[in-house]
């Protein structure tokens, strides 16, 4: 299992509708992994 730790998130708006990005590094370590993530918010 790996594990994650978020390091930065950013709320922006795209085509009138708000996004959650979130993103974590790996810390070059092997349970650790970099990840992008974006995420639709609900109107």
């Amino acid at each position: 299992m790996t594990v994650d730790n978020i390091e930065g998130a950013a709320v922006v708006t795209v085509d009138g509708r708000q996004r959650l990005h979130l993103i974590s590094d790996d810390n070059f370590s092997a349970s650790q992994r970099t990840l992008l993530m974006s995420f639709d918010l609900p109107q």
